[in-house]
Order: C-alpha cells, then sequence, then structure tokens
C-alpha cells in the first residue's frame, strides 16, 4: 500500500526548510549512465562522498519521504533515462567526455544542515558509473512557511518524468476495505486523475512538515482529509486540455539479471480547482510537490514535475506548447 512503513505512520518532519540544490556535472571521459540517469547523483549521496547531510534521505525506502534526485540532463532540459520498447530497449545512454550535463537535488532539512549543504563547493569524484566533475551551481533555501502558489486562475502541470502513481491511494480508509483490498496487484495510474494527484502531493506535505503546517480537518486523521480531497479534487476539477502518453522506463537489472521495468504518464494537464477548500490546500501541497514531485521513485528522478499559471491569450491556452 502507499507508504507503508514506520517513516510514513509517524511522518518525517525532517525540517522546517526545503533546499534546492543544482548542479553541474561533467564526465572526465566517455561513459554509459545507468538506465535511470540520477542514480549518479544518489551513488554519489548514498556513499558518503557527497551531500552527505542527505544521506538518510536517499536511503530510505518510504515512498513519502521529503527528497528528490532529478535524472541528469542537457540544456535543453530533456531528461536522461531509458524508455523500454522493441526499438529503444537495447539503446544506451552515453555522456561524452567533458559534455555538460545537469541535475537537481531538493529535500525537506533541518536548519543546523544548511549550513553543510552550502559548502559544497566543486571536486572530482569517482562513481560507479565512471568519474565526473560535480559542481554547485546555486542553492535555494525555503521556509516551508513561505511555501505556496497562486492557483486561483488554473495552472498547467507538466510531467517531465513518468509518474508513477497507484490508484489506490482513493480507496476508502476503512479497515475492512483496506484489509481485502490494499495489496491487490491493479499496476499504476496511466491517464492524470486530478484528485489522485492532489491526494499524493496532501500526504507528502503532511509528512514533511511540522505539525503546526500540515493540512487537515478538525477531527480528520491524514488519510480521511486526503481522502476526501481525492473525491473533492476529482469531482469539481475543470480539466480544460491535456496531452498524455505512457512509458515504461528501464530501471536496471535485478540480481537474476532480469530487466527492472515500472510504467507511468508523461504529458500535460491544464487544471481549475473549483472547490476553494481544495485549491487552498493545493496551493500548498503542489508547491512543494513542484520541487519534491508527486508518485513513487521520486528518489531516484521519476514524477518530476512543473507548474505554472495558466495564461490565456485572445482565447489561446498558453504554457504547454513544445512538451
Amino acid at each position: 500500500m502507499e507508504g507503508s512503513g514506520k517513516d510514513s505512520e509517524r511522518g518525517w518532519h525532517a525540517g522546517d526548510f526545503l533546499v534546492n540544490i543544482h548542479l553541474s556535472l561533467i564526465p572526465a571521459r566517455d561513459v554509459i549512465l545507468p538506465p535511470i540517469s540520477s542514480k549518479v547523483i544518489k551513488n554519489l549521496i548514498d556513499s558518503g562522498s557527497f551531500l552527505k547531510g542527505l544521506g538518510t534521505l536517499s536511503s530510505s525506502k518510504d515512498h513519502y519521504k521529503p527528497f528528490f534526485i532529478s535524472c541528469l540532463y542537457r540544456d535543453n532540459g530533456e531528461r536522461l533515462y531509458r524508455v523500454h520498447s522493441r526499438r529503444a530497449s537495447d539503446i544506451l545512454l552515453i555522456a561524452r567526455g567533458g559534455e555538460h550535463l545537469m541535475a537537481r537535488v531538493s529535500a525537506v532539512v533541518p536548519r543546523e544542515v544548511i549550513g553543510d549543504l552550502l559548502s559544497i563547493g566543486r571536486g572530482g569524484f569517482e562513481t560507479s558509473y565512471g568519474p565526473f566533475n560535480v559542481a554547485l551551481d546555486k542553492i535555494e533555501v525555503i521556509d516551508l512557511k513561505e511555501l505556496r502558489l497562486d492557483l486561483s486562475r488554473g495552472f498547467v502541470m507538466t510531467f517531465k518524468t513518468p509518474v508513477i502513481l497507484s490508484p489506490k491511494i482513493i480507496l476508502p480508509p476503512l479497515k475492512k476495505i483496506m484489509d481485502k483490498y490494499g495489496k491487490m496487484k491493479i499496476g499504476h495510474l496511466t491517464l492524470p486523475v486530478p484528485g489522485l494527484i492532489f491526494a499524493h502531493a496532501l500526504r507528502l506535505w503532511n509528512r514533511a512538515v511540522p505539525e503546526d503546517l500540515r493540512l487537515t480537518r478538525p477531527n480528520d486523521k491524514d488519510d480521511i482529509y486526503s481522502y476526501r480531497v481525492a473525491v473533492m479534487g476529482t469531482a469539481l476539477t475543470e480539466v480544460i486540455g491535456y496531452k498524455t502518453w505512457t512509458e515504461t522506463v528501464i530501471l536496471g537489472k535485478n540480481e537474476k539479471g532480469v530487466l527492472r521495468k515500472t510504467r507511468g504518464f508523461r504529458g500535460y494537464i491544464v487544471m481549475n480547482i473549483k472547490h476553494k477548500i481544495t485549491r487552498k490546500a493545493m496551493e500548498r501541497a503542489l508547491a512543494l510537490a513542484k520541487y519534491l514531485g508527486i508518485g513513487r521513485s521520486r528518489g531516484i528522478g521519476l514524477g518530476e514535475v512543473g507548474i505554472d499559471p495558466r495564461v490565456v491569450e485572445e482565447g489561446v491556452e498558453l504554457g504547454s506548447e513544445g512538451i
């Protein structure tokens, strides 16, 4: 079930600040990247040689950990990961020596970690995938109390990498139903359903922030309120336009050499939340999701989203061109 595990039950509350770290990477020679290129950064963090204060978050298996590593990307912004298909499954991801690549790491952290992150600097690092020169381009530090979007006129949500989201997040939070259906295998969503996206964003927010910032209703537990948001967000959100497709992503191979894959949706959706209570909650929760993503495998770069205000000029929707 989504978010099972001790960390999910107690909530992370890793800190009061969101850090958004932009990195540059230059391979020292030609290298073959992993199928999910974010694993280059993850390898450095997990080994303890880079961004040491984020190791616990990076290694956690919790679906709602307040942590995100983007896939590597080039100047055109295209994220580097391998898509499984008859024609493309054998194509390797290759980065040339001296090529400029970029990545982003975002996390909710306590104040005392920020100083260590600000002193990253630059250097040469040996990874499991080859040698890289890594430099800090920019770091943003945002107080969670100030994190908010204006969604009053609608917005465009862009899915930059496949979103891996279980429809079971909308199951009624009743023990009898959860015991019967919670472990049923039904796959992942292949279309963006507004309420289900909102429910995940709400749970992510509530597990990451201090208690006084959590979004709920009087006498509601977190799972009950996220269920309300899933239902009301789907029923009372106007979907103005969308373009989506599914992608099957190669994650790597297991210990037996069998290919590991997962499937999610990409594209964009233009929405206007008509239910005021849901919209106000999403102005906080989606502001965090813009940095930390939506769905599973955010710690390796899947579920990356962009959220921009809806813009209409002379009856023409703007903001989704070129996706």
